[in-house]
Formats: structure tokens, sequence, C-alpha cells
């Protein structure tokens, strides 16, 4: 059963949702003003909003969550994450830590290909602006953690979505002020961050299924909480749940 009812129509129109978007900054004029004016503003933070904080502040954090949610930064958070819950002996919590965070990260490299947008002027990048590599990596961080605390308290699933979004919002508006993205790049980063998050909580148990039984038995006891839409004990090798 998946973790998130519907998985299947809703991460669909969300990974179709960021794609259009795409197309069409590919391929018309549409948002071009208003994106590169957007753009220029937040970059200079010429916005009343950012008036009451000093700018400075906004730079610092722009860099701060730059290297964070950098390709670095996301392997360091994800291999430590992976890494603990192997230790904890919680393998099936790690293969979905593992494919959703991964698999939503790295599917974003193909609609950067697809759309191949240049950065904003002035920029150099490694990889095409569309959509921004480090809101789909946050975005799909949250998603995931969601995912996980399923089985948690009513209060910690809440404050997991309402720091989710307020980080997500964070990583998005500093990315534009840091001057690496577009603000249509954040908000197709988060529609195609939340659609491979979601489609793939719903392929988590094929993945559970293939990995779990062929770890060390060390890594795999008592201590392994199932995750959240898999049967108790799924992905577990016989002879762990013949001893449970």
């Amino acid at each position: 059963m998946p973790s998130i009812r519907s998985w299947l129509p809703l991460s669909l129109s969300l990974l179709t949702s960021a794609t259009v978007l795409g197309l069409i900054i590919e391929y018309t004029t549409w948002l071009t003003a208003a994106d590169e004016a957007i753009a220029v503003g937040m970059s200079g933070l010429d916005h009343p909003w950012a008036h009451p904080v000093d700018t400075e502040f906004w730079y610092r954090l722009a860099a701060v969550l730059a290297a964070v949610f950098s390709s670095t930064g996301g392997m360091i958070i994800l291999t430590v994450t992976v890494l603990a819950l192997l230790v904890l002996r919680q393998p099936a919590r790690a293969v979905t830590v593992a494919v959703m965070i991964l698999g939503s990260w790295w599917s974003s490299l193909a609609l950067k290909h697809l759309i191949d947008r240049p950065r904003p002027d002035g920029v150099t990048g490694w990889s095409q602006s569309y959509p921004s590599g480090h809101v789909v990596l946050v975005t799909s961080v949250v998603i995931t953690a969601f995912v996980l605390a399923r089985a948690c308290s009513v209060l910690v699933r809440d404050l997991i979505v309402v720091g989710g979004v307020l980080l997500i919002v964070l990583v998005a508006l500093t990315r534009v002020i840091a001057g690496a993205h577009y603000l249509t790049d954040t908000f197709g980063a988060v529609l195609w961050g939340s659609g491979a998050a979601v489609m793939l909580s719903g392929l988590v148990p094929v993945f559970v299924a293939a990995v779990v039984p062929r770890l060390p038995a060390r890594l795999v006891g008592p201590a392994d909480a199932p995750v959240p839409g898999l049967p108790d004990g799924f992905g577990r090798t016989e002879s762990d749940q013949e001893g449970r």
C-alpha cells in the first residue's frame, strides 16, 4: 500500500506541470519579462519584503543554504542519514531515504537537459538553470521526512510540514537573491521535486523488497521500524521474520 494516497495521479500531474512550465519558458516569451525583472530586483534586494532585514543577512543566508543543499552538501546529508539508519538497524527506512531523495534529485537533470535554459546574466554554472537543483533537493528531503513521519504524532507531522515549507521557501528565495536562478526555476523545482518524491514513495516497496533481504543480517533486526505504508516485516528475510 503506497505511503501517499493517490500517489500515481498526483505525481504525474506534478511532473507534467513542471515539464509544461519548462516548455513554456523555453519556447515562448510569456514569462520572460516578468521573470527577468523579478530576478534583477531580488538579486539587488530591491523589494519591500527585504527592506526590514539587513541586506548582508540575505546574502549570508543565501551562501549558507547554497552550501548545505549543494551537490556536495546534499551527498553528505544523504550519506550520513543512510549510514545512521543502517547503524540503527532500520534498513527499510535507509532504502526509502536513498530512493526518494536520490531519485528525485538526479531525475531533475533530465529536465535540465530538456529545457536547457541559460542561467541569469553574468552567472556561470555547471548545469542549466531550470529547474533549480537546490530547490529540488530540499523539496525531496522535506517530503521524505514527512513520509517517514507518517507513523508519528500529529504534532510532529505538522512541525515537519510547517518547517519544511518555510525551508523550501527560504532556499527558493535565496537562490534568486544570489542571482543563480529565475523565480520560475525555483517554482518548477518544487513541482518536479514534489512529483518525483511522491512517485518514488509509491515505488519504495519494490526497492525495499529487492535490497533489504540482500543486506547482511547484522543490519536487519527487531529494531528495524516498518516504513509507513508498508506491511509490518516487509522487506525482511524469512529468518528475520521467524525470529520475531
